[in-house]
């Protein structure tokens, strides 16, 4: 009976410890999930608030380059950081992020990239980009098209006469 007692307290010497650095990690492993579903948040709310603040009331800002004002990128990427910094509650969590507005072809893109670290070791990367768009300008473009097209027939017509 006594050897069959000590054979029991030395196989939960073995399975105790291990069974806690499983359940220990599966916190951890939930910790690291909802930290990822929150950057992840946390980046659609800066990209959609940087696709707002892009461009200007004049209709030649995508072909001068000035995408976003300084102060708009400067509050949107500060309000990132911020939110960032408050959700950083495990001791050795780090998060960087950084927001921009890039061009391609005159066509804003916003970008919105935060990379999370835990003593110095990489977590995730959430990397969001956006096209960029104002609608009252896309309304603007459409209604000069159909203008064109209209002149566009006109010219035509006097063409058409002439040859």
């Amino acid at each position: 009976m006594k050897s069959k007692g000590s054979a029991q307290v030395v196989e939960m010497s073995f399975v105790l410890p291990i069974a806690m650095v499983i359940v220990l990690a599966l916190v951890y492993l939930a910790f690291a999930m909802f930290f990822y579903g929150h950057a992840h948040n946390l980046a659609r709310i800066s990209i959609n608030e940087l696709c707002k603040n892009v461009g200007s009331d004049g209709l030649y800002w995508q072909l001068l380059g000035d995408y976003i004002e300084d102060e708009s990128l400067k509050r949107i990427s500060g309000n990132l950081v911020t939110s960032l910094e408050n959700c950083s509650v495990l001791p050795g969590l780090k998060f960087e992020s950084s927001c921009t507005v890039t061009g391609k072809l005159h066509q804003p893109i916003a970008n919105v990239y935060i990379e999370a670290s835990y003593f110095g070791k990489h977590i995730f990367t959430v990397s969001l980009s956006k096209v960029a768009y104002k609608p009252h300008e896309f309304a603007c473009v459409v209604d000069f098209g159909h203008t064109i097209e209209k002149d566009f027939e006109k010219l035509k017509g006097i063409y058409d006469a002439f040859f």
